[in-house]
């Protein structure tokens, strides 16, 4: 065994190759990647251990073991050195096998690994072993002389999208793709003196002020639009097993590397639906600081409503490669829409083109975005119209680029205000937690006074009903008291929880500690609830023990008929105090005038339509409200429980108010659901 873990090859090609869409090299990996991150293996190996080889390149995503669970699962054969890392399904049946040995284990487009050993081939208990690229870097850089392995000739990878089939008998993700290169020598091929973004020209930063590159350890690594003073959009797989750390925004300047001003990542997230093989929901957000500001060469661009029509021209605008290099200039083209069905048909083969996409460019090629453009805009009208995500090649006839539709993603793009308020743990609604803390996309935050936003401390001897909604120990969202066993909150809130790891806590004042714990033994949520679009949004929850009542804990009477306008109304919770403030400890309350629902309705057009479902409680000028983590929470008018917390603007912003679910609406569902008495 030690013979065969020692033993690392470069080897060096008599003819140079010959650079193009099916012949790239590849970045050398200068860290390891981290246990979970998802490495792509691709060889030409046999697709069962002892079974036959394919016609095809195969290829199949495993996740990186931590160097202590693979050192210990091969502990009777000696264990592993610090020169090999490890990966595999725990589950067992993904895998290199024979002939795949000396392959590419690709992270994020640069090798981590390379196929080394293993015992049998996709063995639950034993990961495929890898040498390791980072530590073997200097090998590597010592007997080929290419020191940095950066340079606009060299070590750049472009994977070319296509066919994704799933072998149900082998249980392989089999994707068709180009040649990977995995070493870099030889001279490259010449460029024609006249190539740009892929047929486009030199542009200037004040013609397009949106535009951002993202850039990691000093180089390019992807494109994205400034669509607030403080928020970039750009595609998920631009973040895909990164950290926030790894990533700055240069802003303001025409050129790639210099000029401009550099801002850190303080926050981001990625499309809940994204899916890194299928490029679906390819769209994600980064909050930056410093904040940016506006002028000739930095200003925000304005999302898209409605999908571009099909032979429109639209722009797109890059630093990234220009057949082999990375131009200097920021570089732009114009480009048509291409109709959806035709897009479709060319990809047919390769990678499904799916209706949260749309396509544009010309069908001689010739014109596209390519490597390191990656999230960069899609401008229409001047309005952001799509975000670059992927294609096959770059600038290939017949195979236009792929862009994630801006207006097709509206319940993540465009609604960038909305927030719903569910709150830390649950993926889903963590994403909410960040995706509705862009509010100041209309403009800056209101002035708080640290409470529920504009509220006060409160007893909650006074608000009996009132219960914290626990999710792995922490606050998730609120609910209130319907009856001995019940309690009723927003369908949001338990939309994809673990039941067994949910609990209500019932009689405190203070978050997370005192009172009654209640595990959770039935979940009821509205047939008819839909998650983007927030209608019906409401659930009744069965408690394992039922509450005793006393003075601290009540049950509250449901509203049979809606609050008109102007009635007073009572919300609580342990929702942040703003919408950069963390979740209160204390429990809070304010007052908040039902507001008309038809000015309601209005305000709110643009984003998403109300319905009768739904009623409005706030201020016009903003300034109390409530916020993230009041979700599922009660509103109150004359005792009595009127509507449960579900969605808002931001937190407090003026013009927005809150949005309930109008609980004199669901009567009928709640009294089928939990026998209870109205």
């Amino acid at each position: 065994m030690d013979e065969v873990k020692n033993k690392d090859v470069l080897d060096r090609v008599s003819t140079p190759f010959s650079y193009g869409e099916g012949v790239q090299p590849i970045s050398l990996a200068k860290s390891e990647p981290a246990a979970g991150a998802i490495s792509i293996v691709s060889g030409w190996g046999t697709l069962t251990s002892g079974g036959s080889s394919p016609i095809t390149l195969q290829v199949v995503s495993v996740p990186v073991v931590s160097h202590e669970s693979c050192n210990s699962a091969y502990s009777l054969y000696g264990g592993i050195t610090r020169t090999m890392i490890c990966a595999g399904a725990e589950q067992g049946g993904k895998d290199a096998c024979q002939g795949d040995s000396g392959g590419p284990m690709v992270v994020d487009d640069e090798l981590v690994g390379v196929v080394s050993w293993g015992v049998g081939c996709a063995n639950a208990r034993y990961p495929g072993v890898y040498a390791n690229v980072a530590i073997l870097r200097s090998f590597v850089v010592e007997n080929t002389g290419a020191e940095e392995l950066r340079s606009s000739v060299c070590c750049y990878i472009t994977y070319v999208h296509a066919t994704i089939a799933y072998n149900l008998y082998k249980m392989f993700l089999l994707l068709v793709v180009n040649t990977i290169i995995i070493s870099c020598t030889g001279n490259p091929t010449p460029l024609r003196s006249s190539a740009r973004i892929i047929g486009g020209e030199d542009a200037n930063i004040t013609n397009f002020p949106y535009m951002v590159g993202l850039e990691i350890n000093g180089e390019l690594h992807c494109g994205g639009s400034i669509i607030s003073e403080s928020w970039v959009v750009t595609a998920a797989h631009c973040i895909h097993n990164r950290t926030k750390e790894d990533i700055l925004v240069r802003a303001g300047t025409s050129f790639r590397q210099n000029g401009g001003t550099l801002h850190n990542v303080t926050d981001w997230i990625d499309h809940p639906d994204y899916d890194y093989l299928s490029k679906s929901s390819d769209i994600a957000v980064l909050k930056i600081n410093p904040a940016f500001t506006y002028g000739a060469e930095t200003q925000a661009i304005t999302l898209i409503e409605t999908e571009p029509s099909v032979g429109e021209s639209c722009i797109i605008t890059g630093y990234g490669m220009t057949n082999v290099t990375l131009p200097l200039q920021l570089q732009f083209v114009a480009i048509p829409i291409v109709d959806h069905k035709k897009c479709e048909e060319s990809y047919s083969t390769l990678l499904e083109v799916q209706d949260n996409m749309i396509c544009a460019g010309e069908e001689a090629g010739g014109k596209d975005s390519c490597t390191f453009d990656s999230g960069g805009p899609l401008a229409c009208e001047g309005k952001l119209a799509g975000i670059i995500s992927w294609g096959y090649g770059c600038g290939t006839p017949g195979y236009p680029g792929v862009y994630a539709s801006v207006a097709k993603l509206k319940s993540f793009s465009l609604l960038l205000l909305i927030k719903v308020a569910g709150f830390v743990l649950d993926a889903r609604n963590a994403n909410d937690v960040l995706w509705a803390q862009i509010q100041d996309i209309e403009g800056g935050a209101p002035k708080l006074d640290g409470r529920i936003i504009g509220g006060r401390p409160a007893d909650i001897e006074n608000y009996p009903y009132q219960v914290s909604f626990e999710y792995f120990g922490s606050i998730k969202c609120g609910a209130a008291i319907i009856s001995e066993e019940w309690v009723i909150s927003a369908a949001h809130c338990v939309d994809q929880v673990v039941m067994d790891q949910l609990t209500f806590r019932s009689g405190t004042s203070t978050q997370g500690s005192g009172g009654t714990v209640h595990e959770v033994e039935q979940i009821v949520s509205h047939p008819n609830f839909v998650y983007e679009e927030r209608d019906f949004d409401v659930a009744v929850i069965k408690v394992k023990t039922p509450f005793t009542f006393g003075g601290g804990v009540q049950a509250i009477p449901l509203a049979t008929e809606e609050p008109v306008t102007g009635d007073l109304a009572t919300v609580s919770g342990w929702g942040n105090t703003g919408p950069n403030e963390t979740a209160s400890r204390r429990l809070q309350v304010v007052d908040l005038p039902i507001v008309d629902h038809d000015k309601c309705e209005e305000n709110y057009a643009k984003f998403l339509q109300l319905t009768e479902n739904m009623i409005c409680a706030g201020y016009e000028n903003g300034l109390n409200d409530t916020c993230l983590g009041d979700s599922g929470g009660p509103l109150v008018v004359g005792g009595k429980l009127v509507g449960i917390v579900s969605f808002g603007a931001g937190c407090a912003v003026p013009g927005y108010p809150g949005v309930y679910s109008n609980v004199a609406r669901f009567l009928d569902f709640i009294v089928e659901a939990t026998g209870i008495t109205v």
